[in-house]
């Protein structure tokens, strides 16, 4: 179903500061504003890419702290399926662009909770991009995020830094908002669901299939809403998904989606948050949006294509 989660992506036929942020307008309009260009002016020259991570002592690091963080990944060569680098679909200067737009929306006053659940590609996303550092490899010899975060106040925001295969900020928190964000984010790891997807592909989609260059996203669009209204007159959910998916595992299932376990990495039909197998906004609809033994009433967008959703069971257990 293209592949592993990450927002983002097309061709630069322009000049490029102006593509970047052309490329950028389908995935903004799907959460409100375009973090590039509605922050307050007073706010343009905070989120600066900061290009020299201060140096740290020999002292090892102490204690704990947490934060809230954001962190927008993008594609790297070479990282596909390495634990904890998944290979994202988006391009660095895409990353960047939107980045420094939803880090200045941050500094405007906006909630950096609701940012990091829409956006970011850290693994506490869904618990307001909750995160606890340094992590324990890293206290004799602390990382870039770390070293930022140390040199920020508790309530303020840390600079943008690249991190990682990505772009990175925070706001570091005290630990009674940490707590409190903890257990939402063990009670959210609870949830998962169960799917039938079928997916329509298009040129400019991730990974690229040379044999959908032909479709435009305008037709899959266009397709997967005659899809959707077609099985609302009656047809046959997995008959659709046999004749119609452009995802040739779960074309055979019927629109089965199947991925693997996060522990036992064993293939299961059940989702959980963080899952890196398909896109943050199909995941979001599949454990969170769409009501169990419901057909999602429109289609599912992101960069790597479009889908049509029924959500079958979801658990907390």
């Amino acid at each position: 179903m293209g592949a592993a989660t990450g927002p983002g992506q097309g061709r630069i036929t322009m000049p490029r500061t102006a593509s970047l942020l052309l490329l950028l307008v389908p995935l903004l309009a799907a959460c409100g504003d375009d973090p590039a260009t509605s922050a307050s002016a007073s706010s343009a020259g905070t989120c600066a890419l900061l290009e020299k991570i201060p140096a740290w002592g020999r002292e090892p690091m102490r204690g704990t702290m947490y934060a809230q963080e954001v962190w927008i990944a993008y594609h790297r060569k070479g990282v596909k399926g390495k634990p904890g680098y998944p290979s994202w679909p988006r391009k660095k200067p895409e990353a960047e662009v939107l980045a420094k737009g939803l880090c200045r929306k941050a500094h405007s006053g906006d909630d950096i909770g609701d940012i990091a659940r829409g956006w970011s590609n850290g693994n506490g996303a869904v618990a307001e991009g909750i995160v606890q550092l340094p992590v324990e490899a890293n206290r004799t010899k602390p990382d870039a995020r770390e070293i930022v975060l140390f040199r920020t106040k508790v309530g303020a925001l840390t600079p943008l830094i690249e991190w990682e295969g990505g772009f990175w900020f925070a706001r570091r928190i005290p630990i009674e908002k940490a707590m409190a964000l903890g257990k939402l984010l063990e009670q959210e790891r609870k949830r998962r669901a169960r799917a039938r997807v079928i997916h329509i592909h298009h040129a400019g989609a991730w990974p690229r299939r040379h044999e959908f260059d032909e479709y435009t996203k305008a037709q899959a669009r266009q397709k997967a809403w005659a899809i959707i209204k077609t099985i609302e007159h009656g047809a046959d959910f997995e008959e659709i998904a046999r004749n119609h998916s452009n995802d040739g595992p779960s074309r055979k299932r019927g629109g089965l989606m199947k991925t693997k376990h996060p522990i036992t990495r064993e293939e299961t039909e059940w989702f959980h948050w963080g899952d890196r197998t398909i896109s943050d906004p199909l995941l979001r609809v599949i454990l969170e949006e769409c009501p169990p033994g419901k057909l999602w009433p429109q289609p599912v967008e992101s960069e790597r294509g479009i889908d049509v959703v029924m959500v079958l069971e979801r658990r907390m257990d």
